[in-house]
């Protein structure tokens, strides 16, 4: 997502205390920590075992969120993306001065107060809907990887 600048971030701030509430547009995956900790602790190897995972989450969003996204040029739709780290997915979008360009995708997102421009969480819509698919995704691949690595957590 674009770099916000301090009128657009103080929208996004609004946005998520006012309309997301205390995770703003986040999920938490209970175990997922415990489950990286002990992959982690197995070695090199298995530490990004998890990475795919949160891709794989991260994608069931992108997808039905780039379908969602306002389009006038269609330059943000295109600009949807999920991406993963070892310690969780996102979705991303815009992308500023380097990689798409885009530098109106946070304003178009959360709004702009000043500029009169209403927020349109595309992204957040979607993982209201779609929460459950995701968090199927997660116990189904955490549980696989518990099994193949005889993990125990605590």
């Amino acid at each position: 997502m674009a770099k916000l600048n301090k009128y657009q971030k103080a929208a996004a701030d609004r946005y998520y205390s006012e309309v997301l509430g205390e995770y703003g547009g986040m999920l938490r995956i209970e175990g997922a920590r415990e489950v990286q900790r002990e992959l982690r602790g197995l070695g090199d190897d298995t530490k990004n075992e998890l990475k795919p995972v949160h891709l794989k989450a991260a994608q069931i969003i992108a997808d039905a969120a780039a379908r969602k996204a306002p389009t006038r040029t269609g330059r943000l739709r295109e600009s949807v993306r999920a991406a993963a780290r070892i310690s969780g997915g996102r979705v991303v979008f815009g992308g500023g001065r380097g990689r798409m360009g885009i530098e109106y995708g946070g304003p178009i997102h959360f709004g702009w107060v000043d500029r009169r421009i209403q927020p349109q969480p595309f992204v957040y819509d979607v993982l209201d809907v779609r929460r459950q698919e995701v968090l199927n995704v997660y116990a189904d691949e955490m549980q696989k990887l518990i099994k193949r690595h005889d993990l125990t957590l605590k």
